[in-house]
């Protein structure tokens, strides 16, 4: 496995019996060690999605220095499966990447996950669904993230209809699984979007365990906005934001913003 600087490369993580699945790998400029990394997860109602979601996003972050990877995962619409088996495979890739954290050049330290809506509640399980692993995963390689950068997330999984019972979807339900940890996050949603009321409580939950939880308002957008200009630009400017306060990247964006968003303040 060797990086070449600059490029985005395919690999191979995982076989499953519906497939292989992939990472696309986005490499920074720069060489170096012990770099910051991000692991995204597209998103597309757990039945179907787009490894180039978060493209545009990787390609701003890996030129700050970021090592950032897009993973697939399993989806309903082409291997007939369910959201657990989703979580299963986002915890799988991310337990992927930090095994090849050196050769990589990564440091495990300072490893986030995000994603959009779908991809967003992966992220969280990564961090959260600790029930939910692959027979075939090191359990010693942890899947704890050190931030979340989430697109207006599912965080209730208890509250959608669909094909598991209670019990299968409290184990992969975001805002049932906290307790006492959780890493920051930035957040981003549309007012109008039916799901912000999950980003609060989210929001709400991080906070009462002191935990730090930035909520941006795109205000009259709906779901899935975030992917469209100028909302892209804008949230990608945010999430630079959030990433300079936590020394990720350094200096400011320098992208060009049109729309402005606010940010919830809680009680």
């Amino acid at each position: 496995l060797k990086p070449k600087r600059g490029d985005m490369r395919k690999v191979i993580y995982k076989k499953t019996e519906q497939g292989e699945l992939g990472l696309h790998i986005y490499e920074p400029v720069t060489d170096g060690v012990n770099r910051p990394g991000v692991v995204f997860y597209f998103g597309g109602g757990w039945n179907k999605g787009n490894m180039d979601q978060f493209k545009t996003h990787s390609e701003h972050l890996a030129a700050q220095g970021m090592v950032c990877v897009c993973a697939e995962y399993r989806v309903k619409s082409k291997h007939n499966t369910t959201p657990i088996e989703c979580v299963e495979d986002g915890r799988s890739a991310f337990r992927w990447v930090k095994s090849h954290a050196d050769e990589l050049g990564i440091d495990t330290n300072r490893l986030a996950a995000g994603g959009g809506s779908s991809g967003g509640h992966v992220a969280l399980c990564v961090s959260l669904a600790d029930t939910i692993n692959s027979p075939e995963d090191d359990l010693s390689i942890d899947c704890k993230p050190s931030l979340l950068l989430l697109f207006n997330p599912a965080v209730d999984f208890v509250s959608r209809p669909g094909t598991l019972d209670e019990s299968q979807a409290r184990s992969i339900s975001p805002i049932h699984l906290i307790e006492a940890e959780l890493q920051p996050s930035i957040m981003f949603y549309g007012s109008k979007d039916a799901m912000i009321a999950e980003g609060k409580a989210l929001q709400e939950k991080s906070r009462s365990i002191e935990v730090d939880s930035e909520l941006n308002v795109a205000e009259g957008e709906k779901h899935a906005f975030f992917n469209r200009s100028p909302w892209k630009e804008t949230c990608i400017h945010l999430m630079h934001g959030f990433l300079e306060r936590h020394r990720y990247v350094e200096g400011p964006s320098e992208i060009p913003v049109e729309s402005e968003m606010h940010e919830l303040e809680t009680v």
